[in-house]
């Protein structure tokens, strides 16, 4: 399964609108500078130590937590092992469950107590990286990290092909519709847990199972960028989106839209 990772942070990517970071525990914070290798986001410097100004103050405090669980699911996901007697899903205490995907690349992401951690002024950002540009220190490859969402615990699940499910255990499951508002409820009321023990389980998946930082957003300076008049002040026009989930490298065809 070489393409692992890119297959895993495109779904999660389309499911959160947020990049994921690879491995799942891998330590992200707002200001690292790096570049796509693999596919994956891997760091090798802070722009901390490239600018001029105190990068740290432009970093706000963790924003308050969003809800107390997140969770996000592929249409076509089904869950399998509950008792379908009832109007509503219910499991009972302790009970087991499998998610089934009913096609390649879908996928399901649950995070606890989602906060986001930032830069508080990106345009004074935008403007030292500018700068570094001009003066040959910064690169089109190089990748900045403006945001990372920091949670509790976070479960990411996905199938690499059709009809693969992944088992998962819980200590309880409150009769919600929807499997979004079931993973919730089932997350912040007890014990929730990816087998390893069910002899169906395939594709792929895996746990956080201390505080981190599994989803982020960054930016890089648009190739286009040739003369002075190039450079809008804190402009969106001198900045894009880079995509991961590919081996292409930066500035040339990987597949963005930007």
């Amino acid at each position: 399964m070489t393409d692992l990772p890119q297959t895993y942070m495109k779904v999660v990517r389309r499911l959160t609108g947020f990049w994921a970071a690879y491995p799942l525990a891998q330590d992200l914070a707002p200001g690292m500078v790096g570049q796509k290798v693999k596919g994956r986001f891997e760091r090798d410097s802070d722009l901390s130590r490239l600018a001029s100004i105190d990068v740290g103050s432009l970093i706000t405090p963790e924003a308050p937590i969003r809800t107390p669980v997140d969770s996000w699911v592929d249409q076509g996901v089904t869950v399998e092992g509950l008792d379908l007697g009832l109007e509503t899903p219910h499991l009972p205490v302790d009970g087991r469950i499998s998610l089934r995907f009913a096609a390649g690349d879908q996928g399901a992401v649950v995070c606890m107590r989602a906060r986001e951690w930032a830069f508080d002024d990106l345009r004074t950002v935008k403007e030292q990286v500018l700068e570094l540009w001009r003066q040959g220190r910064w690169h089109r490859e190089d990748i900045l990290v403006t945001s990372v969402m920091k949670v509790d615990r976070a479960w990411v699940m996905f199938s690499t092909k059709s009809d693969q499910t992944v088992g998962l255990t819980l200590s309880a499951a409150p009769p919600v519709p929807g499997i979004a508002e079931l993973l919730k409820a089932v997350v912040g009321s007890g014990r929730f847990s990816i087998g390893t023990d069910h002899a169906s389980t395939s594709g792929y998946a895996a746990t956080l199972e201390v505080p981190g930082t599994p989803l982020f957003q960054a930016i890089r300076v648009r190739g286009i960028l040739r003369k002075e008049t190039d450079f809008v002040k804190g402009g969106e026009s001198a900045f894009e989106e880079p995509t991961f989930g590919d081996e292409a490298p930066d500035g040339k065809a990987d597949g963005s839209d930007n």
